[in-house]
């Protein structure tokens, strides 16, 4: 799934905006009752995070989602809703596995809890279509240094890490 930015904001004869990247770049809008195909959302605080009040909410997430997850080959599922910064190494059902999902909660633009003391911004770079880098940026004493970095290198030895289809046209 791709969220638009400023580059894609071209509008059409009519006015309209993000009508190119909206054609090209399908999301599953409708699922999440969203009347916009730059909005979705699910209802999740997210799977792997340590906030006492989403205790169990993993188990939901796993029996409906991270199967879809692991059978595409996803490399990064991000959350919010708790208001923390946390990461994962790739996982499968709880388990260490080379194969899985890095899962990461940033929803500490929100941080009222105090959880992670303090708030952040993160950037994910694509470096390749095998490779992508994620940073975590505490946002104190403006001072631009990472907090947390992960790198994920598809091993093409995974059977559900093929390598990346490529779109018509891109």
């Amino acid at each position: 799934m791709t969220v638009a930015g400023n580059h894609e904001i071209e509008r059409d004869s009519s006015g309209k905006a993000f009508q190119s990247w909206s054609a090209r770049y399908p999301n599953p809008h409708q699922q999440s009752n969203s009347s916009s195909n730059q909005y979705y959302s699910f209802d999740y605080a997210g799977d792997y995070n340590t906030y006492n009040s989403h205790y169990k909410e993993v188990e939901c997430f796993q029996q409906q989602i991270e199967d879809v997850l692991h059978k595409y080959g996803v490399n990064f599922a991000f959350f919010g809703h708790v208001h923390a910064y946390e990461r994962t190494n790739p996982l499968l059902r709880y388990m260490n596995d080379p194969c899985g999902t890095v899962h990461i909660t940033i929803g500490d633009g929100g941080n009222i809890e105090g959880m992670e003391p303090s708030f952040g911004h993160g950037i994910l770079e694509l470096k390749s279509p095998y490779e992508a880098t994620f940073q975590w940026f505490r946002n104190q004493d403006n001072l631009p240094v990472v907090a947390d970095n992960v790198t994920v290198v598809r091993d093409l030895r995974c059977p559900n890490q093929g390598a990346p289809v490529k779109q018509p046209g891109v």
